[in-house]
């Protein structure tokens, strides 16, 4: 492809170094002539930018078509980071897609070795092989209609798995959208995608229970992403979510009541039977999913693999404008998202060569960034311009944030079977707005994070920051660290503390005992956790009756006491008491007292006056 411009408008030369080609905003190469392979058999815009000595850009485009029927490429593919073991689904739109002249897809090829397959027989069901938003060979779904492919293998056995795709998503409606799932016909399905619209949100099985905890919506989803979930089994045995959108936790799912049905047959971009409108809007590029939930090291790997095939490549960066202050100016860029650079400036052009001057660094979050910065003005003038750093890809591209992992605290009980503790760091933003998070595990690799949190730019001291984790398996040792964009603060650990033993009781003699009532007693010692109780009673040790219940605090042993009335007198009744904390219950030694009889007052008899002997004579 040759191109034909040399200087600039100022009469200076571009060198080669500075042209460049893009097929979307995937670089195919530099200089004024390149060779081309490996394009999507489908229409293409090839574009040109060069960029002069002063970082301005000038661009020309061209369009070509390339059709190539039946397997649109074969060639091997490199192995997603090392991980291998465990692979069961590998699709990808670089190879292995079979295609006809209007590029519509009939099938595609698992390359994972194990023959997932994923067939449409169905013209009018069949995706497109397209050119992605990056240049980048994709797949498009919903073009025209419903468009999916089936899998009839089983391609899950495990209730541990990780699903990862690389996904542009252009659905506008409300519907859940998905990217892979099992059948409904064989309990709560694998159902991996999006749903929504402004914002969208994470679609991942129906049975992932009250503990799901959305942390963040989906991001710009009309750009290329890298989703992921996975599913793993905590030490206590219950099987926790992790749903991801380019490393970032979306959204958690502490434990779900039903295991997923795993039975084929699976689908690629709807609901695995049709049953519902599912349907996925958009371009998969790549699939990977492995019938194991993935280390936080695994995932880094195969992370790293697919951003180095779909990293969004950038065009020279622009000020947009900029805004006069008091002793300062307001800078506005157009950049790419997610991408450092340096703001230069010099205050003459005139000089040969120009002498730019670093101003600071900057972290652009978004593709428009705002940025103000102190400049006296007086009587001098100033240029600016926006650089990318020219630093290999293993040196931060500009000052990183300083990080402290301190000490965790507040470790105890959360509930019945799970502990908690608050992670503690400091953030020294280092002059650029610092968004960070924790990582935590049982080992470090840690595996889990928490949500994201910013620490403004204007902070120039250490910031003390913390977050509270619950849902942690007792008596286990777990390791954390404070990680922000390039930086970490070092890794801390801390043993959560057993789950505490049943409470202690003891059953104490009865007090106050009537005819027909009675005070129960008896004495207990939560063993450091809160406790509720109530004593049973009756007239042997199957007991039949229960009193109130009554409540108190785990430390220290406490007496308890309740009345009883309506008792039978002269009685032996039985009784004991029975109490509960955080673990389990505990029940007293069974304890007898007695009724007292009660006491009756004889009614009096009315006597006759006797007649007197005399009287009878008579």
């Amino acid at each position: 492809m040759p191109g034909t411009s040399q200087y600039d408008d100022q009469g200076q030369s571009i060198s080669d170094a500075n042209v460049a080609w893009y097929a979307g905003k995937r670089l195919l190469g530099q200089g004024r002539t390149i060779s081309v392979n490996g394009l999507a058999p489908t229409t293409q815009t090839l574009t040109m930018v060069a960029t002069d000595y002063l970082g301005r850009a000038g661009s020309a485009s061209v369009s070509i078509n390339v059709v190539r029927p039946g397997l649109a490429s074969s060639a091997p593919l490199a192995n997603p980071g090392v991980i291998n073991s465990n692979l069961v689904l590998w699709l990808s739109a670089e190879t292995g897609v079979v295609v006809d002249t209007n590029g519509l897809v009939s099938a595609w090829l698992d390359q994972s070795g194990q023959g997932n397959n994923a067939m449409q027989a169905d013209p009018s069901a069949q995706p497109i092989l397209v050119s992605g938003s990056n240049g980048s060979p994709a797949v498009l779904f919903g073009a025209n209609g419903n468009q999916f492919l089936s899998i009839t293998g089983q391609v899950l056995t495990s209730q541990q798995f990780t699903i990862i795709a690389v996904a542009t998503d252009l659905g506008t409606t409300g519907n859940s959208r998905e990217i892979f799932s099992s059948s409904l016909n064989y309990g709560p399905p694998v159902s991996f995608g999006v749903a929504g619209a402004s914002p969208v949100s994470p679609q991942f099985g129906y049975e992932l229970g009250p503990s799901t905890t959305v942390q963040n919506s989906v991001q710009s989803p009309e750009l290329v992403s890298v989703l992921s979930a996975f599913v793993q089994q905590l030490p206590d045995g219950v099987m926790q979510m992790t749903y991801y959108q380019n490393q970032r936790v979306v959204a958690t799912a502490g434990s779900y009541q039903n295991p997923f049905g795993q039975a084929s047959p699976y689908a690629i971009g709807a609901q695995a039977d049709g049953s519902d409108d599912n349907f996925w809007r958009g371009t998969l590029s790549e699939i990977l999913v492995y019938n194991t939930a993935l280390s936080s090291s695994e995932l880094q790997q195969v992370y790293s693999y697919l951003q180095t095939k779909n990293d969004t490549l950038p065009v020279a960066p622009q000020i947009d404008s900029l805004q006069l202050g008091v002793n300062s100016v307001t800078l506005h860029f157009k950049t790419q998202a997610n991408r450092a650079y340096v703001v230069q400036y010099t205050e003459s052009l005139a000089d040969n060569p120009i002498v730019w001057q670093s101003l600071t660094n900057l972290y652009a979050m978004d593709t428009n960034t705002a940025m103000t910065v102190s400049d006296p003005l007086g009587n001098s003038e100033r240029f600016y311009r926006l650089m990318i750093p020219a630093v290999d890809q293993n040196t931060n591209p500009y000052a990183p944030p300083l990080l402290v992992t301190q000490p965790a605290t507040q470790i105890g009980y959360w509930s019945s079977i799970y502990d908690q503790a608050t992670f503690n760091g400091t953030v020294l933003p280092n002059g650029s707005d610092t968004t960070y998070w924790f990582e935590y595990g049982l080992d470090t690799n840690y595996g889990q994070a928490t949500s994201l949190v910013t620490v403004s730019a204007s902070n120039t001291a250490p910031v003390a920051v913390s977050f509270p984790q619950t849902v942690l398996a007792a008596q286990a040792t777990y390791h954390y660290q404070l990680v922000a964009f390039n930086s970490s603060g070092g890794d801390q650990s801390f043993t959560t503390p057993p789950l505490p033993p049943p409470p202690i009781v003891q059953t104490l003699a009865a007090s106050s005992v009537t005819s027909n009532s009675a005070v129960l007693n008896g004495n207990v010692y939560g063993n450091g956790s809160a406790i509720s109780g109530y004593f049973q009673y009756g007239l042997n040790t199957n007991y039949s009756s229960t009193t109130t219940h009554f409540f108190g605090s785990g430390n220290p042993a406490q007496d308890f006491n309740e009345p009883v009335a309506g008792l039978a007198a002269s009685t032996t009744y039985h009784y004991r008491v029975v109490a509960f904390n955080a673990t389990g219950q505990a029940v007293g030694d069974d304890v007898t007292f007695n009724t007292s009889a009660s006491f009756h007052h004889p009614r009096s008899q009315r006597q006759m006056p006797q007649p007197s002997p005399a009287a009878r004579q008579l």
